[in-house]
């Protein structure tokens, strides 16, 4: 990809960037003195501005869907600009977004509800950019429906294989949605990407299928009592720098004491400071203020690839799950220190990678 094709596209990501949140616009949001301020102040912002406000929105679900519509709005601006091969990778990307509507609508569908009141509003925002016809999805009455619907796609079989278990979970069907996304998402880079666009993302997308696996080793084994081999069958099967085999001899050894143990002697080992003193309370948000490091290097150093609009992607997403999470301690009563604390960071500089 050459600097020419490119630079429309970064100067186009820098504009939306100067619309995020920055950290003074948190501090500013979780002072608000009550949800309906909060939401006010969130309309006001130029990220969020087109949204359609309200009373109804002070509801979680309406705010949730209203933030979400302000993300999926962000992915259509880069798609409509894109050329043919930035398009390329937000196609392959856009499958994170049909992996997070079929695990929405597999709620409703497993307890014998239509999950199309709830999510018909999306429609328009997947247009004609998903790879299966969404409409006949949502109005899926059983899981068997719903893997017919999903016909040609990478999710039809795997889905078509747990629903054929009657002792299936929702667990169950997630993982599986989220197996075929990530296991898709890795090997087709190589094939639809350009080398450039494939080199820029392989450490953000790696990196974070690794700490994925890391993440749900150290919940098996530490709170579900799983053994290696039940631990081993779950786990996202693609592997970066974890090497070969080390996932399934983490999983297999003694129980972590806590996740900092589990990183000891992998190569995410100079993760293991960030948890010291107390100063982050779980290891997703860890993780995510990593990961929030690795996206923000790639686009640092390949910033005429498609690792910058990754990167734009991976922040505002993060963004949307902040607000979120400071606007719900508002709502329960926390104090703006506790709002801010629950939030995963949305930062603008890269902290740990050099």
């Amino acid at each position: 990809m050459s600097l020419a094709s490119y630079s429309g596209m970064t100067a186009k990501v820098k504009a939306m960037q100067g619309r995020l949140f920055t950290p003074a616009d948190f501090e500013r949001l979780s002072a608000e003195p009550s949800v309906a301020s909060a939401i006010a102040f969130v309309l006001a912002h130029p990220g969020y501005e087109a949204l359609a406000g309200g009373e109804a929105m002070t509801r979680r679900e309406n705010m949730e869907r209203a933030l979400r519509e302000s993300l999926f709005n962000d992915f259509r601006r880069l798609y409509r600009f894109g050329n043919t091969e930035q398009k390329a990778f937000l196609k392959l990307y856009f499958t994170r977004y049909e992996a997070w509507l079929i695990k929405y609508a597999l709620r409703y569908i497993l307890a014998g509800r239509s999950p199309y009141p709830v999510l018909a509003d999306y429609l328009p925002l997947f247009g004609h950019i998903a790879s299966f016809d969404t409409e006949a999805f949502l109005r899926s009455a059983d899981a068997a429906e719903a893997a017919a619907a999903l016909h040609g796609t990478l999710f039809e079989e795997p889905l078509r294989l747990v629903s054929a278990n009657a002792m299936a979970s929702l667990f169950d069907f997630e993982t599986a949605v989220d197996l075929a996304h990530f296991s898709h998402v890795w090997k087709a880079r190589d094939k639809k990407l350009s080398p450039q666009d494939t080199e820029s993302l392989t450490a953000a997308y790696g990196t974070r299928i690794d700490l994925l696996n890391l993440q749900w080793i150290f919940r098996a084994m530490h709170f579900y009592h799983q053994s290696g081999s039940a631990v081993t069958a779950m786990l996202i099967p693609v592997r970066y720098r974890l090497g070969r085999g080390e996932a399934e001899r983490l999983a297999a050894g003694p129980v972590p004491e806590s996740f900092d143990d589990l990183l000891t002697g992998t190569a995410y080992e100079k993760m293991v400071p960030l948890f010291a003193g107390g100063a982050v309370v779980h290891t997703e948000a860890v993780c995510a203020d990593f990961l929030a490091d690795v996206y923000q290097k790639a686009a640092d150093t390949h910033p005429h690839t498609a690792a910058i609009m990754n990167a734009y992607l991976y922040r505002k997403e993060a963004e949307v799950k902040a607000i979120t999470t400071v606007i719900e301690g508002i709502r329960y009563g926390l104090t703006p220190a506790e709002s801010l604390a629950g939030a995963f960071p949305i930062r603008t500089e890269r902290r740990y990678l050099s």
